[in-house]
């Protein structure tokens, strides 16, 4: 009864700042999309189980299929909003992975990248996994905005390599880069962080990474993208400023961005709201909803999503909802696709149920109603 009501006064404290909306707005926020990730179930049969540790990320999430593609835009098919609108992921895409054959020839002292276009081609040659997201674009069921170049700190990882972590060169030679790594008492080393810096040559790294996120971003899906979400939630203000001339105009965010400074072993917390501008104008939109079912399979992820929404509502904020992709994909793992999406679509119908005049609309439209308010 007691842990009932907190969480009540939780949903809806988070709530009560920023901006409000008219209208009921559902926006599903889906990240990873793109990165590599764990490639395969026998890449994690061949490295030590403490290198992977408990994280449900290194056990189910991998490069997302045709077939996963196609099964997730089955169940959004079904769904359509009081405007005929079919439920959207703003799919947060990765666009490109690390060239492991050619950082090995270059002896490791080097980072090469590749587009996610490489990346399908390699691990699904038999299917076009970028036409059938194209497809999902076209049908409005996708909408692809910027998450990074990599979903990993390359310059760091880079760096690790040279000192021949043995860790890391095995987890190198099955091509995973997302094992857990212990350095000392620095708060600062997770390697998925990709918007992290720490001295002046790791941030001039940062600075060619996004612009070339960026560009690559347009070349892959033929639109800049205008808005983004930061790996890890992990970026400040100089990744805002790069982003900006690049052409990002809203900012995707928990309610506390981790700040990386120079000379500091810790990040610094900063709370965002709802509408608030960053120092070059962007808007910052805040994930107040979390369906996240491949992460603790026990939790009750539909109620307490439900109960979130109806606090959005009720303060007159939009239902932002974080989903990764790790609930969707099911190359190491089947059945942890299937139970995704048959919670997904659970979700959806009790959404429409209990809200007939919900909207459902993607990032990018959310910024561009917070921007005319």
């Amino acid at each position: 009864m007691i842990e009932n009501s907190l969480k009540y006064i939780k949903n809806n404290l988070i709530n009560l700042s920023g901006k409000t909306i008219r209208d009921n707005l559902i926006v599903f926020e889906s990240d990873d999309w793109g990165t590599l990730r764990i490639p395969s179930l026998n890449a994690i049969e061949s490295l030590p189980a403490h290198s992977l540790g408990n994280n449900p990320f290194n056990r189910f999430d991998t490069l997302e299929s045709k077939e996963d593609l196609e099964r997730l835009f089955d169940v959004l098919e079904k769904y359509k909003d009081y405007k005929g609108n079919s439920p959207v992921f703003t799919a947060n895409f990765i666009v490109g992975n690390p060239d492991f054959e050619k950082i090995r020839k270059d002896n490791f002292e080097k980072y090469s990248w590749e587009s996610i276009k490489q990346t399908y081609l390699r691990y699904h040659p038999e299917d076009n996994v970028l036409n059938t997201i194209y497809g999902g674009i076209a049908k409005k069921y996708f909408f692809p905005q910027f998450h990074g170049r990599e979903h990993l700190n390359a310059f760091r990882w880079i760096e690790l390599l040279v000192k021949d972590s043995k860790v890391l060169r095995q987890a190198f030679d099955a091509e995973v880069f997302c094992i857990d790594i212990e350095l000392g008492v620095s708060k600062r080393d997770n390697l998925m962080a990709a918007f992290d810096y720490w001295d002046n040559r790791s941030k001039y790294f940062l600075q060619t990474h996004l612009k070339e996120g960026m560009q690559e971003f347009s070349r892959l899906f033929g639109y800049k993208s205008k808005s983004f979400i930061a790996p890890c939630n992990v970026w400040d203000s100089f990744t805002e400023e790069v982003l900006r001339n690049e052409g990002a105009l809203y900012i995707q965010s928990l309610h506390t961005q981790q700040v990386p400074s120079i000379g500091l072993t810790k990040y610094t917390n900063k709370k965002n709201v709802i509408g608030d501008r960053s120092l070059y104008n962007q808007l910052y939109s805040v994930r107040n909803v979390y369906f996240e079912p491949s992460t603790r399979q026990t939790y009750d992820w539909i109620g307490n999503a439900l109960n979130k929404i109806s606090a959005a509502f009720r303060w007159g904020k939009p239902a932002v909802i974080s989903t990764h992709r790790i609930n969707y994909v099911g190359g190491i793992q089947q059945d942890n696709r299937k139970k995704g999406l048959e919670k997904l679509s659970v979700l959806i119908k009790e959404i429409l149920k209990r809200w007939p005049e919900v909207e459902f609309v993607t990032s990018e439209q959310l910024g561009d109603k917070l921007a005319r308010q």
